[in-house]
């Protein structure tokens, strides 16, 4: 490909971004605000928490694997996750109409969250969910 067959073929991948993006039925994200001083000294509290509820998951799934089989306690998790997230959801975003965006929804959260949380859940029960958490 030439130099000029590169720059063209640049320009037309730009322009149909561009016509996407002013297409999208989403709207634009607003630009990022500043945090005001007051504000800012919650930043670290809010790391903390994250670290700390992040990281006793694995702990978490080391004790209640002690009670209950791995793919059913992964399963559990994921419904008790999802009912509440579509609590949080309902009203704010409008749900998928088709049943193709359903079943496209159903086919990629059970590749990505089904098979691997499966998957980490049942080999937690032969390592420390500190190997785990790596």
């Amino acid at each position: 490909m030439t130099v000029a067959g590169s720059a063209t073929l640049r320009s037309s991948v730009a322009t149909l971004t561009e016509r996407r993006y002013r297409e999208s039925p989403v709207a634009p994200l607003p630009p990022p605000k500043t945090l005001s001083p007051r504000d800012r000294k919650w930043v670290p509290v809010a790391w903390v928490a994250l670290c700390l509820i992040w990281g006793s998951t694995w702990l978490a799934i080391k004790i209640g694997l002690n009670d209950l089989p791995p793919i059913s306690f992964c399963a559990i998790r994921f419904a008790i996750a999802a009912a509440v997230l579509f609590a949080i959801c309902l009203g704010r975003f409008p749900l998928p109409r088709s049943l193709r965006d359903y079943g496209f929804l159903a086919f990629t959260g059970i590749l990505t969250f089904g098979v691997n949380y499966g998957l980490l859940f049942w080999g937690e029960q032969h390592v420390s969910s500190g190997l785990a958490a790596i």
